[in-house]
């Protein structure tokens, strides 16, 4: 009997292996076909002169606290602030979604955050529902259409979204916000890897209702208050 046990065990535990080598092989494979699709596309803070100009600069959302951006919005809004300030674009596109636990609206957290900068209202345009960069990314491209933007994203985010854009038919370079080694970047790298799988699933298997994505309007910053 402990021979029998003994050798489930074992079966089990070859199993589990097996099956944790093949969830690493398989998020390798998705990461360097998602990777692919960066190619040129990314830019950084040293080779700002050389980012071709756009038709807007796009800002995707995160977490707010006390009316505040955090450390990964602050520096995707600052790194905007500097394509503005160096004319690639005079448009910015402010996306996100609704906090529940602020009960407020990220764009208007960042709108407030970039006209404290010193950005007229008039060049922000507000987008209220792009809960993630998929949504984000679907609601910019029926906006643009066949215009040219900058994402202001950190770089562990960007290949994600430019394979996004990619799929979407959306001219898009990114402009990678990291200005500092973030705390916590072992977490981020992880969520990414599932994040990667569901981008892929979503325009292989899934095919998500996108009609409502694009049914809300977008807002000039003059239209909101903060």
């Amino acid at each position: 009997m402990k021979r029998i046990i003994k050798k489930i065990c074992k079966i089990i535990f070859v199993f589990i292996i097996f099956i944790v080598i093949l969830t690493l092989l398989l998020i390798s494979i998705i990461k360097i076909y998602i990777t692919k699709f960066a190619s040129s596309n990314l830019y950084y803070s040293r080779g700002i002169s050389i980012i071709p100009t756009a038709d807007y600069i796009i800002v995707p959302g995160a977490k707010i606290k006390n009316d505040k951006p955090n450390i990964h919005l602050k520096h995707r809004l600052d790194y905007a602030y500097d394509l503005y300030k160096a004319n690639k674009s005079d448009k910015i596109i402010l996306s996100g979604g609704y906090d529940s636990e602020e009960s407020s609206y990220e764009p208007l957290v960042m709108l407030s955050y970039l006209v404290d900068l010193g950005v007229p209202k008039e060049n922000i345009i507000i987008d209220l529902h792009g809960d993630n960069t998929f949504s984000t990314l679907k609601r910019v491209k029926d906006f643009v259409n066949n215009g040219h933007v900058i994402f202001c994203t950190q770089e562990v985010y960007s290949y994600r979204a430019l394979y996004i854009a990619n799929k979407l038919d959306l001219n898009m370079d990114v402009f990678c916000s990291d200005p500092v080694i973030y705390s916590g970047r072992g977490k981020s790298y992880v969520r990414e890897l599932f994040a990667n799988v569901k981008a892929i699933l979503n325009f292989s298997i899934l095919q998500p209702n996108v009609s409502d994505l694009v049914a809300f309007p977008f807002y000039n910053g003059e239209e909101v208050s903060i």
